[in-house]
């Protein structure tokens, strides 16, 4: 069971492949493919249908609400109604099965999960979300609807084995959910093969946004961030690349101001040539729970070898520091300051140093262990 599947690029493609190079016979639930910006990709219908691949490999696909990219309402309606269709599928098209694997879905699901266990032997949750945290750094307010969501993924998370995404996510649930979870790490885009890290052009100076631009990200942190070092001759210009509810409240504030240009939704092919163009990624989350996530972001600079500029703490600012592949700053005006001096230091690292740091995390988040990984605790 998983939210995105191919043609949309992330690691539950390589997965079902090593499944199928095993000869296992593989039934997988999924919506229709249309991340990140909420329309069904061409050729795709927005209904419920059943595809074929093989005789080893049938897909479900059940349909989404169109512009769920742009619209919180609609993202809302999408989490509401996504548990019910994989409740009707296991229902209603899917036989007993020896195993159940549920790739990077949070617990806001997991009301669809309970009678899927009953006909698993087995059963594995990849977490990526942290739920009812994540809900409520999403608005939800609710007190009351906050403690009933914690009541259930507590008691459906501890029905299952859970993979946790990072070391912020173990530590999470042991103390939240008595979970005692395995850490799996995920590299969840394709790399697009561009390994070396000399530039064509002078990039420095030029930054990069690729990504939501929801409620969970710290954008004011972020433009603010930019807007000092940009005074500060640090930083020339700024591509913003994505879509997300608070798209139209940036753009109108910093459309062609300050070198800022919004470039709108886009698809992965779009930033091939990123390192060649820009110095840094940049970005943020709010402070909190989605600081203990490893987003996709984070992936894709690690897989371009394109350094990282993060505003705030937590587990993408440990690794940043831990493996010297960026800068990250605290979101306070001292650290801010500091930045500039950090980013003038880090531009006197060795080209060579750094695409060692780069091979260093990559050789120690391997996409092929995580996969066995998964093998093992599916028991493959």
């Amino acid at each position: 069971m998983t939210e995105v599947y191919d043609p949309e690029k992330f690691i539950i493609n390589d997965l079902v492949k090593s499944f199928l190079e095993k000869n296992i016979k593989i039934s997988l639930v999924t919506r229709v493919p249309s991340y990140p910006t909420g329309i069904p990709f061409k050729g795709y219908k927005n209904r419920l249908k059943k595809h074929k691949i093989s005789e080893n490999f049938e897909v479900y696909r059940f349909p989404v609400f169109k512009g769920y990219g742009k619209s919180k309402v609609k993202k809302i309606l999408n989490f509401l109604f996504q548990p019910f269709w994989y409740f009707y599928i296991f229902i209603f098209h899917l036989k007993k099965h020896d195993a159940m694997f549920v790739y990077q879905t949070g617990s806001l699901y997991n009301y669809s999960l309970i009678f899927p266990k009953l006909k698993s032997q087995k059963a594995v949750i990849w977490s990526q979300d942290l739920w009812p945290d994540a809900a409520k750094e999403n608005g939800l307010k609710s007190e009351l609807f906050l403690k009933l969501l914690h009541s259930i993924s507590k008691k459906i998370l501890n029905r299952f084995e859970v993979l946790s995404q990072s070391r912020s996510f173990h530590s999470y649930y042991l103390e939240k959910y008595d979970i005692n979870s395995k850490v799996l790490y995920c590299f969840s885009e394709k790399p697009n093969n561009t390994n070396e890290l000399d530039n064509e052009c002078d990039v420095k100076g030029k930054l990069l946004y690729a990504g939501n631009l929801g409620s969970v990200q710290n954008l004011k942190e972020l433009f603010s961030t930019y807007e000092t070092l940009y005074h500060q001759k640090i930083v020339k210009f700024l591509d913003v690349f994505g879509g997300g509810s608070q798209y139209k409240r940036y753009k109108d504030q910093y459309e062609n101001r300050l070198g800022i240009r919004f470039k709108g939704p886009y698809e992965h092919e779009d930033l091939f040539e990123a390192k060649k163009k820009y110095e840094f990624l940049i970005f943020s989350l709010n402070p909190g729970i989605m600081r203990k996530v490893v987003p996709g972001r984070f992936v894709f600079c690690v897989n371009n070898n394109l350094p990282i500029l993060y505003i705030g703490d937590g587990e993408i600012s440990e690794l940043i520091k831990e493996y010297k592949i960026g800068i990250s700053v605290n979101d306070n005006d001292k650290c801010i300051e500091n930045s500039i001096r950090e980013i003038q230091d880090f531009r006197k690292i060795d080209t060579k140093e750094l695409r060692d740091n780069f091979t260093l995390i990559e050789s120690n988040f391997d996409k092929n262990n995580i996969i066995n990984e998964i093998h093992k605790s599916l028991g493959l």
